[in-house]
């Protein structure tokens, strides 16, 4: 019977809890897109601006497994429907996006988590 050699690991809601890491970057990458693309409030506020992009998620299922470019795909179109034009948009979007990747890295792990890894490294080969 073979023993177990590596173990690995997803991240989000194992090491850390996912959602208010994933609400807060929201919250950050929109804020700082109406200040940059204040003509966005015309048409959104934070939740219409998410019901939009899960909209255009449903409609670009080539996208499905591939979510950072979907998130850039979903903010471009917010925007040039508002009236901004494509290389502006396309240029937002960019931006907006590495606010949001900048705050959604900003975890906070479990308290069990180190003592755990801890307690493993010496006998398991990990991996994440």
């Amino acid at each position: 019977m073979p023993s177990i050699k590596t173990i690995t690991f997803d991240l989000d809601d194992t090491f850390w809890n996912a959602k208010p890491t994933l609400i807060h970057a929201e919250k950050l990458a929109f804020d700082w897109l109406v200040t940059q693309a204040p003509e966005l409030l015309t048409q959104f506020d934070d939740s219409s601006f998410m019901a939009f992009r899960q909209k255009i998620y449903q409609q670009t299922p080539e996208l499905t497994h591939q979510i950072s470019q979907l998130r850039r795909v979903a903010v471009k179109a917010a925007l040039v429907q508002v009236g901004y034009e494509s290389t502006q948009a396309q240029q937002l979007s960019d931006v907006a996006f590495q606010h949001f990747i900048k705050a959604r890295h900003q975890v906070t792990i479990f308290d069990t988590v180190i003592p755990l890894l801890t307690a493993l490294k010496p006998h398991y080969q990990l991996g994440v």
